[in-house]
């Protein structure tokens, strides 16, 4: 029979982000909204990360998370400092089903920063995903 409105080729969406210590701010305990939503109904399946300058922290130690939604669904809070310029990171969904993550209603990509303050960095954030049923 006729496909119905459910069925058919679907897309494959990349959301980007970009973290930028220098515009948004580097202070710890504070979320950062990046401006890029995910929308209601997402399957994450992929996350990664590109660092376009390295992070510096106050304090060795500095964490940064990012999320959508969940805490840490993107990024578990990660040494981030510890990554050079040009370093690609693994986020927490890889591609694997178990770790894909589904997103119920619509949401803002944010960083947070623990344990220390940062004062530069640069980093650029994929998260792949298609629309679920």
């Amino acid at each position: 029979g006729p496909a119905s409105s459910e069925e058919g080729i679907g897309s494959l969406h990349v959301a980007k982000a970009i973290y930028n210590v220098a515009v948004d701010g580097g202070s710890s305990s504070v979320t950062y909204n990046l401006g890029v939503t995910i929308p209601a109904g997402a399957i994450i399946q992929r996350s990664f990360m590109e660092v376009a300058t390295q992070f510096v922290a106050a304090v060795e130690g500095g964490k940064v998370a990012l999320k959508c939604q969940t805490a840490g669904n993107i990024l578990a809070a990660a040494n981030i400092h510890a990554y050079a310029v040009d370093s690609l990171i693994e986020g927490v969904s890889t591609g694997a089903s178990s770790l894909m993550r589904k997103i119920t209603a619509d949401c803002n990509i944010t960083a947070s920063l623990t344990d220390s303050n940062m004062t530069a960095g640069k980093l650029a954030i994929f998260v792949e995903y298609v629309i679920g049923r």
